[in-house]
């Protein structure tokens, strides 16, 4: 017999406190880590397109097609969309089992 204490667990037979592991709590971690990783994803490849499209016109015209407050604004307006990836749904197959952060795969 166990009784409850904010989460955790008192089990009287050893005298210890146990965490109790709840599966909602897990998926809605690994939902949580599998949004990240979509915004991660998006935010670095609008930032190199931006980048790329800037350092390609830069060979063609002799001066800056944008000035850097220019460039932040058009930053600021491509972070807007990226926000609402945190109220994004999860397929299951994300939530299933827990997942490590893959560099190779953002490279």
């Amino acid at each position: 017999m166990s009784f409850p204490v904010m989460g955790w667990f008192w089990n009287p037979k050893t005298c210890s406190l146990m965490k109790l592991c709840l599966p909602g709590r897990q998926r809605e971690g690994r939902a949580t880590f599998a949004n990240t990783l979509k915004y991660v994803f998006v935010a670095t490849s609008a930032n190199f397109g931006n980048m790329f499209s800037m350092a390609g016109v830069l060979l063609i015209l002799p001066f800056l097609p944008l000035l850097p407050k220019q460039v932040l604004l058009t930053n600021l307006m491509t972070d807007f969309p990226e926000m609402t990836i945190a109220t994004d749904s999860v397929d299951n197959e994300m939530v299933d089992y827990p997942r490590r952060w893959d560099m190779k795969a953002i490279r």
